[in-house]
C-alpha cells in the first residue's frame, strides 16, 4: 500500500514537532495541566495528518466515529501561527470581535465552566491567590478613577477633586484618620505628592481640592517604568517639563560658578582662621612679655632698696643712675655672696660713677 502524500509542508511539520516536543516535556516534568494534555493530543493528531495524510472515518463495523464534532471557527479568529483560537479578543477593521462569537456558542461556555471547575484550575487559582499576598492595593472595586468620580458626583451632587477620588479609592480602615490609606505605598505616594505641592505652591495651598499639578506628580517619583506612581491616567504627560540630557548650559555654568564661589569662601575662611591664630599667638606673647617686664621691674625696685640699705649701713653714699641696667644689679648680687661688703659696695660705685660722667 502506497504511503499517502503529505498535506503539509516540511516547515509546518517541523513546527508541529517542536510544539509536540515542548508539550511532552511539560507532561513528563509533571507541570502540565488539562489544557496541556489536550494541546498535546491535538498536536499529535495534526502531526499524524501532516505525515500520513488525513484519516477517513471507519464505518466498516456499522458504528459511527466517536470523534466529537466541534463548531466551525471562523478563520479570522484563528492564530496564523498555531491555527488555534486566539485567547485575547480579536477586533477586525469592520468592528467585529470575538466576544459575540463566543456568546453565540454554548459549547464554549460549557468548556470554560468545566475548565474553571477542574482540579488543576482550582490549584492554580489558589497558588496565584497566595502569591498575590493579603495587602489591599486599592478600594476601587470594579470601577476605575473616572467611573468612581461619576459615582461620587451622583451621590453628593458635587464634582470631587482628583485627590478626593484617590482618597476614596484607597481609603483605609479608620474613617477618623483619612490620611492613612489601605496600603503603605498609597500613603507614602500621597504624602510625597503633598510635599511636592507644598514646595511648589506654598504651605497654605489647598492641594486636596486643587487640580492635579503634572509637574508635582513628576517630582514625586518621576516616570521610571513609563508610568507615574500616582495619577498616571489623570494627568497629561505633555504638560510635564522633563529636563533631559543632564544639566543645561546655564545650569552647568551656574553649578561651576557655585563650586568656585564655595572654594573661594573656604579659602578665605582658612586664611581668616590662620590670621586669627597668628594674632592670638602675638597677643599671648605680648601678654607674657608685659608680665615678664613687670616682674623684672619689681625685682629691680626690690634690689635697689636692698642696695640702698646696705650702703647706709656701711656709711657709703650711693646714687643709683636712672638708666642703670639690670645686668649690673645681678652682678652686684652675685658678688655680694662672695666678697666683703666694702669691696661689694665699691664695685657697685664703679658703674654709678661711669654713668655720672657720661651724664655730665
Amino acid at each position: 500500500m502506497a504511503k499517502p502524500t503529505p498535506v503539509a509542508s516540511a516547515e509546518e511539520a517541523a513546527a508541529m514537532r517542536r510544539r509536540l516536543r515542548r508539550l511532552v516535556a511539560a507532561v513528563a516534568a509533571g507541570s502540565a495541566d488539562a489544557e496541556a494534555f489536550d494541546e498535546a493530543a491535538e498536536a499529535l493528531a495534526k502531526l499524524r495528518d501532516a505525515e500520513l495524510g488525513p484519516r477517513k472515518d471507519r464505518t466498516g463495523d456499522g458504528r459511527e466515529n466517536k470523534r466529537s464534532t466541534e463548531a466551525a471557527v471562523p478563520e479570522h479568529f484563528l492564530c496564523p501561527i498555531s491555527s488555534e483560537i486566539m485567547r485575547d479578543p480579536v477586533v477586525l477593521a469592520s468592528g467585529q470581535h470575538s466576544i459575540p462569537w463566543i456568546a453565540a456558542n454554548d459549547a464554549a461556555w460549557r468548556a470554560l465552566c468545566r475548565f474553571w471547575a477542574s482540579d488543576n484550575f482550582k490549584a492554580k487559582s489558589i497558588r496565584q491567590s497566595s502569591n498575590r499576598g493579603t495587602e489591599s492595593y486599592h478600594k476601587y472595586g470594579g470601577d476605575d478613577h473616572f467611573r468612581l468620580a461619576k459615582r461620587m458626583e451622583a451621590s453628593s451632587g458635587v464634582v470631587p477633586s482628583d485627590v478626593q477620588i484617590y482618597l476614596r479609592g484607597h481609603r483605609g480602615p479608620d474613617p477618623a484618620n483619612p490620611d492613612v490609606l489601605c496600603s503603605q505605598k498609597a500613603t507614602d505616594r500621597l504624602a510625597a505628592y503633598a510635599e511636592a505641592m507644598s514646595s511648589q505652591h506654598g504651605s497654605n495651598y489647598d492641594w486636596r481640592t486643587a487640580p492635579i499639578d503634572p509637574q508635582a506628580v513628576y517630582a514625586t517619583s518621576g516616570k521610571p517604568h513609563g508610568r507615574y506612581s500616582i495619577f498616571d491616567n489623570v494627568i497629561d504627560s505633555s504638560q510635564v517639563t522633563v529636563q533631559r540630557g543632564g544639566l543645561s548650559r546655564s545650569a552647568a555654568r551656574s553649578s561651576r560658578h557655585s563650586t568656585q564661589d564655595t572654594a573661594e569662601v573656604e579659602q578665605l575662611r582658612e586664611e581668616l582662621r590662620q590670621h586669627q591664630e597668628r594674632q592670638r599667638v602675638q597677643e599671648e606673647y605680648l601678654r607674657q612679655h608685659a608680665a615678664q617686664q613687670e616682674y623684672y621691674a619689681t625685682q629691680f625696685q626690690q634690689q635697689q632698696a636692698l642696695i640702698q640699705q646696705l650702703a647706709q649701713a656701711q656709711g657709703i653714699q650711693f646714687l643709683m643712675a636712672p638708666h642703670l641696667h639690670l645686668p649690673y644689679i645681678f652682678l652686684g648680687l652675685h658678688l655680694h655672696l662672695h666678697l666683703p661688703n666694702i669691696r661689694y659696695m665699691r664695685l657697685l660705685q664703679l658703674p654709678c660713677r661711669r654713668s655720672n660722667k657720661m651724664m655730665g
